[in-house]
């Protein structure tokens, strides 16, 4: 029979780095607060026992404020095992009153001091065991990052108790076991200088510009390119060689070789810069950047009907949409509801594909300007969107947003790999599957008709759901069936996009055929619709479970597409003048 555990803790305290240490998961972390806002399962052995550990998010109290907070609530309130209560030592004087709250529950816990061994530099020390007696709770002072103190806080598991109750406040606790002298860490120096909005501002575009002159830059697309022709090489020719051989049917192999494969290997080719995306923003995170752009950013929030708390969910976005949607839930519910309508309008890694192509045909000069007005640009829609959304609360302002900033740190070179393993594995599964049914399906169109076998593209059922919704893109510079048929295959996923596309040139060069199909003028107009049009089918149901309303999910639809076709007219119109 397995023992059951409970991580509990402030957030940004590190239950998720002890959780993916003791089971080896690869839960997400982050130097920021918020990054979990659900639980999460492993399970692990200490000493012949078996435990389930249970990653709870991240709570200040367990009177709850927020819908992350309520789930800590609800499962510490019925936890049939040990809470481990995760405090980060430098803050510690915050956490205490949790763990008063933790203690009237009358659960057996452990109370776990991490980063322990960055407090030292700050001129904080603190004494373990005089709390431990004040508690009547076992302390341990651990690093879950390097695993140290990790066995003495399992063996204090394994022979924790219900504590008797405290008679000290959290100041009586923190007044007698922490002491503190004033000391300026590299932190609080490079802080005065960044946080101040005349130089915080101009850092953070020119962060942002720089990430990506190198993901979809010279570098990036070289990445690209030799990733394109090791996939061609190993994959691609010996699959068509095979095909030949073996004598299989010339649709079957068309079908197999142009349509699934040539759609997949399309999307595949990106990889490299997606994980090159995703290691940029990892180390964001890790470092202690993200926590300090909300913080600099609340004032600006604030205009815009959110706040710095916002900030979490908005900054996800870059990475998936789907997460952003949960992560939404460390805000209060009028700001959850705007973000669900907004969220979708920042720019996630399955369009960087679209972007890398069109870019790469019309635009290759000019690569990472146009990256980043795109990425702004998106992020600009999602505020103005929640500004117009906010008209509805009558001016009502969030309420004051308060944050402790963590320390800077030197990311771990083992969290930042799994990170981006994480991300890219679910990129390239998402493309072995979701892609796979979608080119599949295209191909199907393309080769079929109502007379069965298709020979001329006039007899197929992809011209006839081309002639059916291209007219409807005329005004946005591209009405034509290609381009209609990859936008719709683009809310099943948004890298679709750019398989259909290549499924439907054939055998013609994918660059080649866009120069047929598209002007400048309607390039740019596609990829500002791409970017701000319908979210995915997972987004959509994200925000559907979200919500609990699928009248919600519906308007979130077609609030976008509203907004996407009103953005795209006007690039194409104002670009065509240029």
């Amino acid at each position: 029979m397995e023992k059951r555990l409970y991580l509990a803790g402030n957030p940004n305290s590190g239950k998720s780095t002890l959780f993916n240490r003791l089971c080896g998961a690869h839960r997400r972390t982050g130097n920021f607060a918020g990054v979990s806002v659900d639980s999460g399962e492993g399970h692990f052995s200490h000493g012949g026992v078996s435990y389930t550990l249970i990653d709870l998010p991240g709570a200040y109290s367990l009177d709850a404020m927020s819908a992350d907070e309520q789930v800590s609530a609800d499962i510490l309130h019925s936890a049939d095992g040990c809470i481990v209560q995760i405090i980060d030592a430098g803050a510690i004087e915050r956490s205490l009153h949790l763990t008063k709250e933790l203690l009237q529950l009358g659960k057996p816990l452990v109370v776990a001091l991490n980063m322990a061994d960055e407090i030292q530099r700050r001129g904080v020390t603190i004494d373990t065991e005089k709390l431990s007696q004040m508690l009547g709770a076992p302390v341990c002072a651990i690093s879950a990052l390097h695993g140290r103190g990790i066995g003495a806080l399992l063996d204090a598991v394994t022979a924790a108790i219900v504590p008797p109750p405290c008679r000290f406040t959290a100041e009586d606790l923190a007044r007698a076991t922490v002491q503190r002298q004033d000391k300026e860490t590299l932190s609080d120096k490079i802080d005065r200088a960044v946080l101040c909005p005349a130089l915080g501002y101009p850092l953070c575009a020119l962060l942002l510009f720089c990430i990506f002159g190198t993901v979809f830059g010279s570098f990036g697309n070289a990445l690209r390119d030799g990733f394109s022709a090791v996939l061609a090489s190993l994959v691609t020719l010996p699959l068509q060689a095979l095909l030949t051989r073996c004598g299989v049917h010339p649709l079957l192999r068309a079908y197999l070789s142009d349509g699934a494969l040539a759609g997949v290997c399309s999307v595949l080719s990106f990889l490299p810069q997606i994980a090159l995306l995703f290691l940029c923003l990892a180390l964001l995170e890790d470092i202690g950047v993200m926590a300090r752009i909300a913080f600099l950013f609340d004032p600006l929030l604030r205009h815009f009907g959110l706040d710095g708390k916002a900030m979490l969910p908005l900054a996800v976005s870059f990475g998936c949409t789907v997460p952003a949607v949960l992560a939404a839930r460390v805000t209060d519910a009028p700001t959850r509801r705007k973000l669900c309508f907004v969220l979708p309008f920042i720019s996630c890694p399955a369009r960087a594909p679209v972007y890398a192509l069109f870019i790469g045909a019309f635009f290759g000069g000019h690569g990472a300007t146009l990256l980043l007005c795109l990425y702004l640009g998106g992020l600009c829609a999602a505020l103005v969107g929640a500004k117009l959304l906010s008209a509805a609360d009558r001016g009502k302002r969030p309420l004051p947003f308060i944050m402790e900033l963590p320390p800077y740190r030197l990311p771990s070179p083992r969290t930042l790999a799994l990170s981006v393993f994480d991300r890219c594995r679910d990129f390239a599964i998402k493309a072995g599957t979701v892609i796979f049914l979608s080119a599949s399906v295209v191909w199907a169109l393309e080769h079929f008709g109502t007379g069965g076998i298709a020979l001329r593209t006039e007899d197929s059922f992809l011209h006839a759901v081309g002639q059916i919704t291209a007219p409807l893109f005329v005004p946005l510079g591209f009405g034509n069936a290609v381009a209609a048929t990859a936008l719709l295959m683009g809310f099943f996923a948004k890298e679709s996009i750019v398989s259909t596309l290549s499924v439907l040139c054939g055998a013609a060069s994918v660059t080649e055929m866009l120069g047929v199909l598209f002007t400048p003028a309607s390039a740019l107009s596609f990829m500002v619709f791409s970017l701000l049009y319908t979210p995915c089918l997972a987004t959509v149901a994200a925000i559907r479970r979200e919500s609990r309303s699928a009248r919600t999910a519906a308007k979130v639809c077609l609030f976008n597409f509203a907004v996407a076709y009103a953005a795209a007219f006007a690039v194409y119109r104002i670009a065509g003048m240029a």
